[in-house]
């Protein structure tokens, strides 16, 4: 039973943490239809955003430019938006009422909807100060995915597809970096060691996988097939929890 509660809460987390689905919203609203408290243990839901995480860097690896010295200090100052999002997430987590999920979810879904990046031609090293400016101005807002948030804001900086991608993840890898400190500390303490290994390294896969999935919507301009997902799920929530 432990393995099968371990491979859910890792699905969940790697789908909501890799599409920009907001992972703490549907933790809220998971809690909230089944009445349990599996979801409420913060050590174990920092834990399954390990596989994310991996999959992120692996990612990052594979495909980001080797970084040259002089160039250092520009990619330090492209953190700076990662450093507002944790102070939005330190002063506003704490006032998440379930009773804004199902608005969130149709921001989130109206993001997606009109998300769309045709003829951009930026790279990463085109950013500006006055880019990067507000870069770091829209990643104060609360409660929207970290992903997201930098997709919209790259492409409003006009960045191309393929780095607005990196840009966006690199975000996303500090993010889960942080989110999962605690997780790391469980998993050296856990009795359970080999049940939770199997399932971080069975996310880890299903995370990359759908790191190429969201890749071929971004590239593809499909964001939209997210938005009906959200919408549905925020109607639902209207309906059941009214």
């Amino acid at each position: 039973m432990k393995i099968i509660n371990y491979l859910l809460l890792g699905i969940i987390s790697s789908i909501t943490n890799i599409l920009p689905l907001s992972y703490t919203s549907h933790l809220s609203l998971l809690q909230n239809l089944f009445n349990t408290k599996i979801f409420n243990y913060q050590e174990l839901n920092s834990l399954f955003i390990i596989p994310p995480l991996l999959a992120t860097f692996i990612f990052l690896l594979k495909f980001s430019p080797k970084i040259k010295f002089k160039k250092i200090p520009k990619y330090l100052i492209l953190t700076l938006p990662f450093i507002t999002n944790i102070i939005s997430n330190h002063l506003f987590n704490k006032y998440y009422n379930f009773k804004l999920t199902p608005y969130l979810f149709i921001i989130i879904a109206l993001i997606l909807f009109f998300l769309k990046n045709k003829n951009n031609t930026k790279k990463i090293n085109d950013l500006n100060y006055k880019n990067i400016i507000f870069l770091t101005i829209i990643n104060f807002i609360p409660y929207i995915p970290i992903l997201l948030i930098n997709l919209l804001g790259s492409y409003l900086c006009q960045l191309d597809k393929e780095s607005s991608i990196k840009y966006s993840l690199f975000s996303l890898c500090l993010s889960l970096l942080l989110s999962s400190i605690k997780g790391f500390n469980y998993l050296i303490l856990s009795n359970d060691i080999a049940y939770l290994l199997i399932s971080i390294t069975l996310n880890t896969f299903i995370s990359l996988y759908l790191i190429k999935y969201l890749i071929k919507l971004i590239k593809e301009n499909k964001l939209s097939k997210l938005s009906l997902y959200l919408i549905i799920i925020a109607i639902f929530i209207l309906y059941w929890f009214r």
